[in-house]
């Protein structure tokens, strides 16, 4: 029996990701975020609803997206995410990762050579 698990946006944020499995799940989250904008029908979608759709645990990892450009703002003591400005910051995430190579991967981040005392 397999576990299924549903990435989170942060594995297609990330520097290590694949471009192209990167752009495939950031456009999977942008219908989910759509679908969800359409059932409950407003485009603005407060923290608490936007969380599970992108795979994240907490509306505090939410407010951290902010760090990549997502218009996330805060209202009356809670976040929300207007669904339009997401989809136009998904978009360009998008052109950015196509611009990318598909085998160019960033270097490994150096880690400390601490010594032992």
């Amino acid at each position: 029996m397999t576990v299924k698990t549903k990435p989170s946006i942060s594995e297609a944020l990330s520097p290590w990701a694949d471009p192209f499995d990167a752009v495939m799940l950031l456009q999977g989250f942008e219908r989910d975020v759509q679908a969800l904008a359409a059932k409950v029908g407003c485009t603005e979608l407060a923290g608490y609803q936007i969380v599970k759709p992108l795979g994240l645990s907490s509306v505090a990892q939410l407010a951290q997206l902010k760090t990549k450009g997502l218009l996330v703002r805060y209202r009356d003591g809670s976040y929300w995410v207007d669904t339009r400005d997401f989809a136009r910051w998904v978009g360009q995430q998008c052109d950015r990762l196509r611009q990318m190579p598909r085998t160019a991967r960033p270097d490994m981040p150096v880690q400390s050579q601490g010594t032992l005392l």
